[in-house]
């Protein structure tokens, strides 16, 4: 019998199954060949100061700290280079979003992460900063595809990669195991994303995922500033002219089909960034898995103990992930018990 079936190779499943190796834990993992992964999508941008109003997240020094340290493991391992540490370059949309900035100044709010205030055009004369811009500090961006492509391939050579569809009729569950393509395995983790909303055994979970669209663009004219750069949509530099451009968020289609709408309305906000040509190469679609309080969320199933479920991470994703594997591998392993504030039990009335 092996110890864990894991369905769903994306970030989350990936750093979840490195884990469980490191444990020498026996395991496999089911993947559809990421058709359907927003892990795959998302540019992977690593923010301290988020949102209209630059809130700081939660516990960002210690799960910043636990990523480089993850990332930096598997950079040697794989002798890759995966992390792009990189400041982000925010400009000021409008007069609420300068005056929320200086507020937090004021309050002596987040200013570990950030520069003072730049004045407009002593950036770059090709940047649209009428209000001027603020950099901000201990950010950065993963290469998610080379991360998950790389990861897929180590799997692959270990045989433990299935790259299949899945259906929950493949499941067999008994009392102390559950059987999937004939082989037992002592627990099936759920890491597949936006799909967990329609599992039959985690549906209860009040999910609130939104679909996004990244685009891959090249910008033309005057050599921006190797930043991230963000003015209500942002665009991460890749090698020049090349660049990723993002994105938009939507509640009522989540599918992962790419729309004319928000191609147009992510080169309209970059437009009013910069004076550069614009020139679109691809476009991508995907949908973020959130969690309605924003939290990620890991834990057995309260009455079926051989179904657990990781998943929530949604735009944080390539932030918390490292900490949140790690820690959820100790939990499978016995070592230690769960955080309570990601537990299952916050949602799992009537559920017991």
């Amino acid at each position: 019998m092996k110890d864990f079936l894991i369905i769903g190779q994306g970030v989350v499943g990936s750093f979840l199954a490195w884990e469980l190796l490191k444990r020498d834990k026996q395991i496999s993992i089911v993947d559809d060949g990421h058709k359907h992964s927003s892990s795959m999508v998302s540019a992977g941008i690593i923010n301290p100061v988020i949102g209209k109003r630059f809130t700081i997240a939660d516990g960002f020094d210690h799960f910043f700290a636990h990523a480089l340290k993850t990332y930096q493991e598997l950079e040697t391992q794989f002798d890759q280079h995966f992390f792009e540490s990189l400041p982000i370059l925010r400009v000021f949309q409008d007069a609420r979003e300068h005056d929320q900035w200086q507020r937090r100044v004021k309050l002596n709010e987040g200013q570990q992460y950030s520069q003072p205030i730049n004045p407009s055009r002593t950036v770059h004369a090709a940047i649209n900063d009428p209000l001027g811009s603020v950099v901000i500090k201990s950010s950065g961006f993963c290469h998610t595809e080379r991360l998950l492509t790389t990861l897929k391939a180590y799997f692959h050579n270990r045989n433990v990669l299935a790259l299949q569809k899945f259906s929950y009729d493949d499941l067999t569950i008994k009392d102390n195991n559950v059987c999937f393509g004939g082989e037992s395995f002592r627990t099936v983790i759920f890491c597949e994303g936006y799909k967990a909303q329609w599992n039959p055994w985690f549906d209860w979970i009040p999910f609130n995922s939104a679909k996004g669209e990244i685009l891959k663009i090249k910008i033309e004219g005057p050599k921006l500033p190797h930043m991230i750069i963000n003015r209500g949509k942002w665009c991460i530099p890749l090698e020049q002219p090349q660049w990723i451009a993002g994105a938009n968020y939507q509640w009522d289609q989540l599918d992962c089909e790419p729309t004319e709408a928000a191609r147009d309305q992510i080169v309209a906000g970059l437009n009013q960034c910069f004076t550069n040509t614009i020139e679109v190469t691809d476009h991508k679609a995907g949908v973020r898995p959130v969690i309605k309080d924003q939290k990620a969320i890991l834990g057995r199933h309260p009455k079926i103990k051989n179904l657990a479920i990781f998943n929530g991470l949604g735009s944080k994703g390539f932030l918390m992930t490292p900490f949140y594997a790690s820690h959820f591998a100790d939990y499978l392993s016995g070592v230690s018990l769960l955080n309570e504030g990601v537990t299952l039990e916050r949602f799992n009335r009537g559920n017991d």
